[in-house]
């Protein structure tokens, strides 16, 4: 599908307005390489434990000591943290003491990019890990918001080439959290769940469920091949999920990478989880969903002057294209 012309699109969730421009992507861009070269030795490479900090968890499928090879996912502290731990502490109006935790999952032991060649059971391993690590840090309070997260390739802030996601914890709710809950709140319903129901309705831009979960192209998708996924039913926790649907969204996800890769290329993306946090008030309308955002055009002025994104591939043609 290509539009006419350009439409603006509001986000149901956020309320926030999109632009869809197919002829934008027409426009002459730099050809920067997407990934990083190879430079040194990588310290998330399987032999190269000494190279990290200790680490936190790791899966290991004959046994072994911590901090030595036999891992096939690694859970270590972040070497350049955002925050440090401790207690949480005003220091002044609008001013709290940075603390929390900010931890690294290595995905693989090998020195790769991307895990979608090593299989969903393997990305399952992953996720399974990272839930565990985030069910542990928000069922304490002082870690208001825990975020799963993932930079793929320099585009998307990446400064490593090996697979890797990110954990950080804030003392605090981001605003951007708070706004979509009051939304929910205001509204009276879900919009994830309202954005479920019309996707089924229209059926344009879903590119595959399974298990009682969907993966959708969003209506007012910010960022070219755009996917969502998540729960058709109302969840507000995801890292709450039972092992049963965890394997599914791993399946679903694997998918969705591995169609977009295959279309792509290895391309730079972000990977976002988004739930509800453990402790808010309105933690009841929360409904995670985990954001696949290709990278693929650049965030420039008008962006950052209105807040508004310009996509330039419609979401109903991004669905197609996985869909085949």
């Amino acid at each position: 599908m290509n539009l006419d012309r350009p439409e603006m699109r509001q986000d149901p969730v956020e309320g926030r307005w999109v632009l869809i421009s197919p002829g934008r992507a027409n426009r002459p861009m730099p050809h920067d390489s997407a990934f990083l070269a190879d430079e040194g030795t990588c310290p998330f490479c399987q032999g190269n434990e000494a190279l990290t900090p200790p680490e936190l968890s790791a899966v290991r499928p004959s046994g072994g000591l911590a901090n030595s090879p036999g891992w096939t996912v690694r859970i270590v502290p972040n070497r350049y943290p955002a925050v440090m731990p401790g207690q949480p502490a005003v220091l002044g109006p609008g001013q709290l003491q940075a603390v929390g935790a900010h931890e690294v999952v290595v995905e693989c032991p090998g020195h790769l990019p991307t895990v979608t060649g090593l299989g969903a059971g393997h990305l399952e391993t992953v996720l399974g890990l990272a839930r565990e690590r985030v069910a542990s840090l928000s069922a304490d309070p002082a870690h208001a918001w825990v975020q799963l997260f993932k930079n793929a390739g320099a585009a998307a802030g990446a400064s490593l080439y090996h697979a890797h996601m990110q954990i950080l914890s804030v003392p605090e709710v981001p605003q951007r959290i708070e706004n979509m809950l009051h939304r929910a709140e205001s509204l009276g319903h879900c919009p994830v769940c309202e954005q479920i129901r019309w996707e089924h309705e229209k059926k344009i831009r879903i590119v595959s469920e399974k298990d009682g979960l969907i993966a959708f192209c969003p209506f007012a998708s910010g960022f070219p091949h755009e996917v969502w996924i998540c729960p058709a039913n109302h969840q507000p926790h995801w890292e709450l999920m039972p092992d049963n649907l965890l394997e599914s969204m791993s399946r679903l996800l694997w998918e969705v990478l591995s169609g977009l890769e295959k279309r792509l290329g290895l391309f730079p993306h972000n990977l976002v989880m988004q739930g509800a946090p453990r402790f808010h008030p309105l933690a009841r309308h929360g409904h995670w969903v985990l954001r696949v955002l290709p990278r693929l055009n650049g965030i420039a002025g008008f962006e950052w002057g209105t807040g508004m994104l310009i996509n330039t591939v419609a979401p109903e043609a991004a669905a197609e294209g996985l869909r085949g």
